[in-house]
């Protein structure tokens, strides 16, 4: 092996339980839903079926070989899901995070805030991107608003980086701000 690089490790997805749980009963799922006339969205089903295929060597690879020593290594392709894959929501979040402390936040004090919605509403932002455009509009200008009363100046000026995330942590359709 060679000692020029740090050695890669192919996750293996489908040993962990939540893979298997989802895998096992995705089609019965799918097929109650069918069966009671309620369709199951399509992101939903996007996200699911992404996330039965990341990182699994069936389903696509990359062969990776070092000119070094010679190592081979299958490299399985990633669903890069925004919503419900914990591999690649956990690789999109540090990556996002990497990016915004190196080279778009200044060393300014920094707050996170969380926006969560009434369910009913969070169908509609799910389904219309102009009614989430329009409510993200409006949340920030109303963050604004209170961080210059906050802080006594109204006429200061704040900076955002605004997520919007689908999923709650039960994988409910819950769309909520960061």
């Amino acid at each position: 092996m060679c000692n020029a690089s740090p050695s890669y490790e192919r996750r293996q997805p489908e040993q962990t339980q939540l893979y298997r749980i989802i895998a096992e009963h995705w089609q019965t799922f799918l097929q109650e839903r069918f069966f009671e006339g309620r369709d199951v969205p399509k992101f939903i089903r996007q996200e699911f079926e992404g996330f039965l295929r990341c990182g699994i060597l069936a389903c696509g690879f990359g062969r990776v070989c070092c000119p070094s020593c010679g190592v081979d290594k299958l490299v399985a392709f990633s669903c890069k899901g925004r919503g419900f894959c914990p591999s690649c929501g956990a690789r999109r979040m540090s990556e996002a995070a990497a990016s915004l402390v190196d080279g778009v936040i200044p060393l300014v004090p920094v707050r996170q805030f969380v926006v969560t919605f009434p369910p009913p509403l969070r169908l509609w932002l799910a389904r219309s991107t102009a009614l989430a455009t329009t409510v993200c509009s409006k949340v920030i200008a109303a963050l604004t608003k209170h961080l210059q009363l906050e802080s006594d100046t109204a006429d200061g000026l704040a900076g955002f980086v605004l997520f919007m995330q689908r999923f709650g942590s039960a994988g409910n359709l819950n769309v909520h701000l960061h």
